[in-house]
C-alpha cells in the first residue's frame, strides 16, 4: 500500500509541476480565463494527469489497477462521498483504463473517471483522452452511456454521438 500511495504522490506532483517547467509558468488563456484569437497562431495545451492501467480486480467498493510504470494501486470507487464515474467494462481483468484519481497521498486513494479502452476501441475510432476526457473528432464528450457493445456521448459542440459494435462474425 506505501507503494501504491508513493506512486500516486509521485505522479500527481509531477503532473502539479510539469506547467511550471515549461515557458510562460504554466499559465495557459484557459485558466488564466484570456481567450485566443482562432487566427493567433497559438496552441492551448492542457497538462494531462491521466493514468493508463489494466485492471486486476474490482469490486462493489474498490477497484485494483496496474500501472503501465507496473505500479498496483489499490482505489476506493467513493472517495469524500463522491462516487467515480466509472465507464464501460468491468466484468474482465486485463482490460486496458484511463484514469484519474482523487485523494492522492491519503490511506484510500479514489477513482474519479476510468474510462474502460479496451471496449472503446471495439465501439468507436478515432478517439483520445485527455484528463480521462473521452474525445472523438477534437470534441470532448460527456458520456451519457457506455457499454462493451455501445456509446452514447454529447459534444460541448453540441453533437450527438452514438456507436454500436457490431458481433464478429466467423466465416468458415
Amino acid at each position: 500500500m506505501k507503494k501504491s500511495a508513493f506512486s500516486i504522490v509521485f505522479l500527481l506532483g509531477l503532473t502539479a509541476v510539469w506547467p511550471f517547467m515549461s515557458c510562460g509558468g504554466g499559465r495557459t488563456s484557459e485558466a488564466s480565463g484570456d481567450s485566443l484569437a482562432a487566427d493567433s497562431g497559438k496552441t492551448l495545451v492542457l497538462a494531462d494527469s491521466t493514468i493508463y492501467a489494466r485492471s486486476l480486480d474490482f469490486g462493489m467498493s474498490t477497484f485494483v489497477v496496474c500501472t503501465e510504470q507496473g505500479d498496483t494501486l489499490e482505489l476506493d470507487r467513493e472517495g469524500n462521498g463522491k462516487q467515480g464515474e466509472i465507464w464501460g467494462n468491468l466484468d474482465r481483468e486485463g482490460d486496458r483504463f484511463a484514469l484519474t484519481v482523487r485523494g492522492a497521498g491519503t490511506d484510500m486513494p479514489s477513482v474519479d473517471r476510468a474510462v474502460n479502452l479496451t471496449d472503446l476501441a471495439m465501439v468507436t475510432d478515432p478517439w483520445h483522452i485527455v484528463n480521462a476526457q473521452l474525445i472523438i473528432a477534437d470534441d470532448t464528450v460527456r458520456i451519457e452511456s457506455y457499454t462493451a457493445r455501445e456509446l452514447s456521448a454529447v459534444g460541448r459542440s453540441g453533437k450527438r454521438y452514438h456507436y454500436t459494435r457490431r458481433p464478429s462474425v466467423i466465416l468458415k
